[in-house]
């Protein structure tokens, strides 16, 4: 499962639960589940650019 089908998973989850007082603990935990995720997702590098220019290639 990847890390948007799971951020889309909890959101759908979040939007079916009934907002209550008995409930807030819950829909508190999936925030931090989604947030978690959404910093994961951005974290993630783009792979690195071919060099170009480098200190040996400048030097030849």
């Amino acid at each position: 499962m990847t890390t948007l089908a799971k951020i889309a998973e909890i959101e759908a989850e979040i939007a079916r639960t009934q907002k209550n007082k008995a409930t807030n603990f819950h829909i508190g935990l999936l925030k931090a589940k989604l947030a978690k995720l959404r910093q994961q997702l951005v974290s993630i590098s783009p792979p690195n650019p071919p060099p170009e220019f480098t200190l040996h290639s400048l030097r030849t």
